[in-house]
C-alpha cells in the first residue's frame, strides 16, 4: 500500500468488494482484524469508533444482499441458496413471488402495484433470509424483523391449571421486515389457504375453550396423556409470524383499578396492548425483551399533562426482574427514545426532562404477573422456557403473540403518553390512551358478556357492554390539543399553497370542530376537512415532502377521532351501538390475553385491593 494512502479509505473499498463477492462473515472477521492492526497505528480511540460506526451494517452487509437478491431471482442459481434445508423450494418460491413488479406481486397487490414499484425504485423482495432482516439500513421502510414459522404448534397441560405452548423455531429460514411484506403474506397465504387459517382459529379457541371449562368445573389434575388437554396443528402450508407481543398495563389511579389501551385507529380499530414485532434475532429468541422494549417506546409517564410549548418532566419506569438493564441498552430502544424525545421538542416545543429521583419517590414501579402458561421455544436445538406469559393467535393478522401483564401505582396528575413515532421517525402517532375499569373488564369476561365484533375494519373483535362515566378514562389531550396545534404549525411554517385562501380554510375547520358539541355537526365539519384535504393536497408544497404527510396522517386520524373524543369527554355512555364503540372495542389480542388472565385467575389477587 502508498504510504500516501489513507487506510480508512482503501479498507473501505477492500471490504466492500469483499462484501460483494465472498459474503458478509468473511468482511466482518477480516474488518475486524484490519481494525485491530491499524489500531495500533492510528490510535486506540479511532480504532473504536470504527468498530461502533455501523460500517459493517451500512456497507459491508448491505453489498452483500445486493448481489446476493440479484443472484436470487435467477432460478440457475437455486444450488446457492438455503442450502441443507428441506423447505428449500418453498423458501425459494416465496422470496421470488415477494419482489417488487413480480407476476405475483402485481395480482396481488392489484390497483396499487404500479405506485409501490415506483415507491421503492428499485426490485427487492418482500420475503427475505430472515438473518438479513436485522438490517435496518438496507431494506426500504424497514421496521421489524419477524420470521415465518412452517414448523408447528403444540398446545398441552402437564397437570392443574398448567399450559406450555411448544415452539420449535429453525435457525434458518425467511421473514419479512416492513408492513407491505406484512400485507403480501395475507394476500400470499391467508386469501390462498383460508380453510387452513380457519383450523388455526378453530385450534386455538378450543385451548380457550378447555381453560374455560376448567376455571368453572374445579377439576383437578388432567391426564396429560389424555387427547383432550393436548392440541397439535402443522404450519407447513400456513405460515405463522414469529414473534409479536406486548404489554397490557393495569394502574392503580385515582383510587381505582384499570387496564390501560392504546387505541388503534388502523384495522383492527380498537383497543391495543403496547407492542409490536421482533426486530432482531434476539428478540426472536427473549420474547420477553421484545415485549418490554415495545412496551417501553409506546408507554411514557408525565409528571403533569403536556402543554404545548412547556417542558415535561418524564417518570423514569422501571421494570422488575432481569430485563431491565436489558432494555435500556437494547439499540432499537435507544433508538425510538431519542426519536421521541427531539420530535416533542422540535414539533412540540416541549422538552422532555428525565428524572433522576434517588430515592425512588418519582420511579413508576412495575411488576409482573404471575401466570400459569409458558411457551417453551426450541430454537435450532437451543430451548428456552418463558414464564408468566399470556399468548394468542390471529390466523387473521397470521401472528404469534407473546405477551405479559405488568401492574403499578400512578400518581393522580401523572399522564401518560403514546411514545411512538411513524416507521420513517419523523412525525408522532399521538395515540390517546384509554383505561378501562379492571372491575369492568372482570365482569364482562367472568360472565362471557363480551360482544362479538367481526367486520372488515376488525376481524375477530370482541365489544365490552355498555359503560358509564367513570368506567373509562381517556388521555387524550396529545390527540386533540397537541395534534391540532401540530396541524396548524405545519399549515403556518411548511406549506405553500397556489390559493393560500385554501389553507386558511383548513384552519378555519380545525378550529370549528374543537369548538362543536353535536357530534353529528362535528362530524359533518371533520368529512368536509377531510374532502377539502384531498382538494388541496396536490397542490400544496415543501421543501421537505415529508410535512405534507405528516400532515395528511393527523387530518385522517383527526376527522376519525375527534367527534367521538369530544364526545367521550363529556362522560357519556359507550355501547356496542354508539358511534364511538370502537373505544371499547378489544382487538384480538387484548381480548384474547384478558381472557386467559381472567379465567387462569391470575388477576384474584386484584379482586380485594
Amino acid at each position: 500500500m502508498d504510504k500516501m494512502d489513507n487506510p480508512a479509505d482503501v479498507l473501505l473499498k477492500a471490504m466492500y468488494g469483499l462484501g460483494l463477492t465472498v459474503g458478509s462473515t468473511i468482511a466482518t472477521v477480516l474488518f475486524e482484524k484490519a481494525v485491530d492492526y491499524f489500531g495500533d497505528r492510528v490510535g486506540p480511540k479511532v480504532a473504536e469508533i470504527a468498530k461502533r460506526s455501523n460500517l459493517l451494517d451500512r456497507v459491508f452487509r448491505p453489498g452483500f444482499y445486493w448481489g446476493y437478491y440479484h443472484l436470487l431471482r435467477s432460478e440457475k442459481t437455486d444450488w446457492m441458496f438455503f442450502r441443507g434445508i428441506s423447505l428449500k423450494n418453498e423458501y425459494l418460491r416465496a422470496v421470488r413471488d415477494s419482489y417488487i413488479g413480480s407476476p405475483t406481486f402485481k395480482e396481488l397487490m392489484g390497483s396499487q402495484a404500479d405506485r409501490r414499484f415506483s415507491e421503492y425504485k428499485r426490485a427487492l423482495p418482500l420475503i427475505a433470509n430472515v438473518t438479513h432482516t436485522d438490517n435496518i439500513w438496507f431494506w426500504p421502510n424497514w421496521a421489524f424483523s419477524s420470521m415465518l414459522l412452517f414448523t408447528h404448534l403444540k398446545l398441552y397441560s402437564p397437570g392443574a391449571n398448567e399450559w406450555i405452548l411448544d415452539v420449535r423455531v429453525p435457525s434458518k429460514g425467511i421473514g419479512i421486515y416492513n408492513n407491505l411484506g406484512r400485507r403480501f403474506i395475507k394476500e400470499y397465504y391467508l386469501k390462498r389457504n383460508k380453510e387452513k387459517y380457519e383450523e388455526i382459529k378453530q385450534f386455538y379457541g378450543g385451548f380457550l375453550s378447555k381453560l374455560s371449562s376448567r376455571s368453572t368445573s374445579g377439576k383437578g389434575t388432567p391426564n396429560s396423556e389424555n387427547e383432550e388437554y393436548q392440541l397439535s396443528i402443522g404450519l407447513r402450508n400456513r405460515p405463522l409470524r414469529w414473534v409479536a407481543g406486548g404489554v397490557i398495563p393495569i394502574l392503580y389511579y385515582r383510587s381505582k383499578w384499570w387496564f390501560a389501551f392504546p387505541y388503534r385507529d388502523i384495522p383492527p380499530v380498537g383497543l391495543n396492548h403496547f407492542g409490536g414485532l421482533s426486530q432482531d434475532s434476539e428478540e426472536r429468541k427473549n420474547p420477553r425483551l421484545m415485549a418490554l422494549r415495545e412496551f417501553l417506546e409506546e408507554f411514557m409517564v408525565l409528571s403533569h399533562p403536556p402543554e404545548f410549548g412547556v417542558e415535561a418532566i418524564r417518570k423514569p419506569i422501571h421494570i422488575s426482574g432481569e430485563f431491565h438493564e436489558s432494555i435500556k441498552v437494547n439499540r432499537h430502544f435507544k433508538r425510538l427514545q431519542h426519536f421521541h424525545k427531539t420530535l416533542r421538542e422540535t414539533q412540540d416545543g416541549i422538552p422532555i426532562l428525565d428524572t433522576d429521583d434517588k430515592d425512588h419517590s418519582g420511579i413508576v414501579e412495575l411488576h409482573a404477573v404471575d401466570s400459569p402458561f409458558t411457551v417453551r421455544i426450541d430454537f435450532g436445538g437451543e430451548v428456552k422456557k418463558i414464564h408468566d406469559v399470556f399468548f394468542s393467535i390471529d390466523p387473521y393478522e397470521l401472528g404469534i403473540e407473546i405477551d405479559f401483564i405488568y401492574w403499578g401505582r400512578l400518581e393522580k396528575n401523572d399522564y401518560i403518553l403514546f411514545g411512538e413515532p411513524d416507521p420513517t421517525g419523523s412525525y408522532l402517532i399521538r395515540s390517546p390512551i384509554v383505561l378501562i375499569s379492571m372491575d369492568k373488564i372482570l365482569e364482562s369476561i367472568e360472565n362471557d358478556k363480551l360482544e362479538q365484533y367481526d367486520r372488515n375494519d376488525c376481524h375477530e373483535c370482541r365489544s365490552l357492554p355498555r359503560l358509564k362515566e367513570g368506567d373509562y378514562y381517556i388521555f387524550d389531550r396529545d390527540s386533540i390539543e397537541l395534534r391540532s396545534e401540530r396541524m396548524k404549525h405545519i399549515i403556518d411554517n411548511y406549506l405553500i399553497s397556489e390559493h393560500p385562501g385554501d389553507l386558511d380554510e383548513i384552519e378555519s375547520l380545525i378550529d370549528e370542530i374543537l369548538k362543536t358539541e353535536n357530534f353529528e355537526k362535528a362530524s359533518n365539519l371533520a368529512n368536509t376537512l377531510k374532502d377539502k384535504w384531498m382538494e388541496v393536497k396536490n397542490r400544496v408544497t415543501a421543501q421537505d415532502s415529508i410535512v405534507i404527510q405528516e400532515l395528511d396522517t393527523h387530518i385522517s386520524i383527526a376527522t376519525s377521532t375527534w367527534p367521538k373524543l369530544l364526545q367521550l369527554r363529556k362522560g357519556v355512555d359507550i355501547t356496542p351501538e354508539s358511534p364511538w364503540a370502537d373505544f371499547a372495542r378489544l382487538v384480538p389480542v387484548a381480548w384474547k390475553v384478558l381472557t386467559m388472565a381472567v379465567k387462569s385467575g391470575s388477576l384474584c389477587r386484584f379482586k380485594y385491593h
